[in-house]
This record gives structure tokens, C-alpha cells and sequence, in this order.
């Protein structure tokens, strides 16, 4: 959902001119020029949007290495991701704020106390640095973790463990165990490798062209069209990041297809009966 908000809210505000500084239509209203114009809420849903995907890989790791508090606390665990991901979205957006201000009708850009090297780099690091650090290390423990286990199986798209008690495990002798850990730790890296790919490639563009516009080479202002169309990518990547997680990982495709039968027969359903 925050991919998709997004994605609507990037192509909105491009195509709607509301991401440039000044506003070229007159005096302009302090909200759009705090929110929108200054990139805040923008950069709130994208930071959310990386967030999401690190805290999928934190409800495996929760799920496969604590699976009793996992069942225990659920309630707990989601309310505090929610709170830990809204926080964390505000604090790497603040600068957005802190740099944008309201004079005369006009928005423009604040003079800050540190230069806007510093800045950007202090932004790749929430955005980027700290995110990233923590899905490859999530990731890298339930992998580990999942030689350990005997018995698993996925559950409506969630990784869950079965346990067994250890006459069980002795009577049981070999099974298809390792085989089926093989596939889960090919699927879990895969994912991981992906989205890995992805938010590595998109930081690298981002940094590029910040040094870029450093020397004057490119205009990668907040105002300028070139940011706008960085945005834009930004977005349509954003709301592909769902599929990516349903094409590399085998119980949500089927259950996605499954879902897609299911509507097609209730509208070819619905179709025939009004035909007769």
C-alpha cells in the first residue's frame, strides 16, 4: 500500500508541477510548500517503503529464530514495527522540513547549518546505509538458522516452523528436510539479492547525480525537472517491489494466481448471467 501511495503521490506531484521551488503560480499555501514542495512526504513514503521490506525480513528472522515469542507477542511486534517505521520515516525526512521555508507567498530553501554534501550523505545514511545493513544481516541469520531446523512448511505466504519433539525427530529418521531447507534458503536469498540490487542501483544513480550537480554538471536541485524525473523512477520501482516479493517466492505466486482464477471465474460467472 505505501508503494502504491507513493507512486500516486510522485505522479501527482509531477504532473501537477507541485514539486518545484518557488511556486510558479503565484503565492503559495504553506501546506503544499512543507509538505509536497519540499519533498517531505514524498521522501516519508519512500523511506517507508525500504522500511517495509527490511521488517518482512525482521518478521522471518522473528518467526524461524524466536518462534515462541513470535506466536506470544504478535500484537506487540506489529504495533511496534508500525511506530518503529512511521519514527524512523519522520526522522529521515526532518531535513526536508528543517531546509524549506514560507517567505513573501513563495517557498524556498532555508540556509542550513551544514553544507549539502553533508546533508545528502546523512540522508543516503538513513535512507540507504542502515536500512540495507539490516536486511542483509536479518536475512544472512534466518539462512544460518535454517540449517538447524527439521520441519517448516509456509503458511498464507508466511514462513513458519513446525516443531517436533525428539522422540518424533529419532523415530522420523531421514527425510525430505534438507531439500526443502535448500529451496527456502534459494528463495530467501534470491529475494534478498533482488531488492538488494534494486535499492543499491537506485542509491548509486541518487549519489551520482548529487555529485554531479555538486560541480554543476547536472541540475539535481530540489526544484529541478531532473529530480522530477529521478522521483518518477523512484516510484514506478516502488510499486514493482510488491511483485518482486510475489515472483520469488513460490507460495504467495500461487497464491496470487489462485486469487486471479478465482476473480476471472466470478466475472466470467457474473458475464454469462447477463447474457441469458
Amino acid at each position: 500500500m505505501v508503494d502504491v501511495m507513493f507512486g500516486i503521490l510522485s505522479i501527482a506531484m509531477f504532473a501537477s508541477n507541485n514539486y518545484t521551488l518557488p511556486c510558479p503560480d503565484g503565492p503559495v499555501n504553506p501546506g503544499v510548500c512543507f509538505l509536497l514542495q519540499s519533498g517531505f512526504i514524498s521522501r516519508i513514503l519512500r523511506i517507508m517503503a525500504v522500511c517495509i521490506i527490511v521488517f518482512q525480513s525482521v518478521d522471518r528472522f522473528w518467526a524461524i529464530v524466536y518462534p515462541k515469542s513470535y506466536r506470544k507477542n504478535t500484537i506487540l511486534y506489529v504495533t511496534l514495527s508500525y511506530a518503529i517505521i512511521i519514527c524512523y520515516a519522520l526522522l529521515g525526512s526532518m531535513t526536508r522540513l528543517l531546509r524549506t521555508a514560507a517567505v513573501d507567498g513563495s517557498c524556498q530553501l532555508r540556509t542550513f547549518l551544514i553544507d549539502s554534501r553533508t546533508e545528502s550523505l546523512i540522508e543516503s545514511l538513513l535512507r540507504y546505509v542502515i536500512p540495507m545493513s539490516m536486511l542483509i544481516t536479518v536475512n544472512v541469520l534466518v539462512i544460518r538458522k535454517l540449517h538447524h531446523l527439521h520441519g517448516f512448511r509456509f503458511q498464507t505466504g508466511t514462513l513458519c516452523r513446525l516443531f517436533q519433539d525428539t522422540q518424533t525427530e529419532e523415530a522420523a529418521g531421514p527425510s525430505e528436510a534438507p531439500d526443502s531447507i535448500t529451496l527456502v534458503q534459494r528463495t530467501i536469498f534470491l529475494s534478498t539479492i533482488c531488492l538488494s540490487i534494486q535499492l543499491t542501483v537506485l542509491e548509486l544513480i541518487s549519489f551520482s547525480l548529487i555529485i554531479l550537480s555538486s560541480y554543476r554538471i547536472v541540475d539535481f536541485s530540489i526544484n529541478s525537472t531532473t529530480r522530477m524525473y529521478f522521483v518518477f523512477v523512484l516510484a514506478l520501482t516502488s510499486v514493482f517491489n510488491p511483485y518482486l516479493e510475489i515472483l520469488t517466492i513460490k507460495p504467495l505466486r500461487m497464491e496470487m494466481l489462485n486469487q486471479w482464477r478465482i476473480a476471472i471465474q466470478r466475472f466470467c460467472g457474473r458475464h454469462t448471467e447477463t447474457l441469458d
